[in-house]
């Protein structure tokens, strides 16, 4: 989990901490452990990003309901979507968050906009981008 001290209002800043991971297939048992870590953690990271969701194959059963965790906004891009590896981008529901629509021939990316109190902004993007991809 990284921690970043971010200015986020005129001359005040919040720490947000951040987790991502690389799942290569986030399945059944990867999300349990997942859940299993963040029971563990002394404060629960803000935000939790996590590319290539999908398995390599078989991706059509995937149902963006499976991914909920307590306490998380559940943002997902290309879910189930053969020939995608898919993003998760989780966000503390202390956060006031929306996704943000991008128009873009590149498809394997999601960005969410952050507002605090004061209705500063952050916009939060996760990229995923083949290693055999143009």
């Amino acid at each position: 989990v990284s921690r970043w001290r971010v200015p986020w209002a005129n001359r005040n800043s919040v720490h947000l901490s951040i987790m991502y991971t690389n799942a290569d297939c986030f399945v059944n048992k990867t999300r349990d452990d997942l859940q299993f870590l963040l029971q563990t953690l002394n404060k629960k990271p803000n935000i939790i990003i996590i590319s290539e969701v999908n398995p390599k194959n078989n991706v059509s059963n995937l149902q963006e309901s499976e991914f909920n965790i307590f306490g998380y906004h559940l943002f997902c891009l290309n879910l189930g979507k053969e020939q995608s590896r898919g993003i998760i981008v989780y966000v503390d529901t202390e956060l006031s968050c929306v996704e943000v629509n991008v128009v873009s021939t590149f498809s394997e990316f999601l960005f969410t906009e952050l507002r605090n109190i004061s209705h500063s902004k952050i916009t939060l993007g996760a990229i995923y981008r083949s290693p055999t991809g143009s």
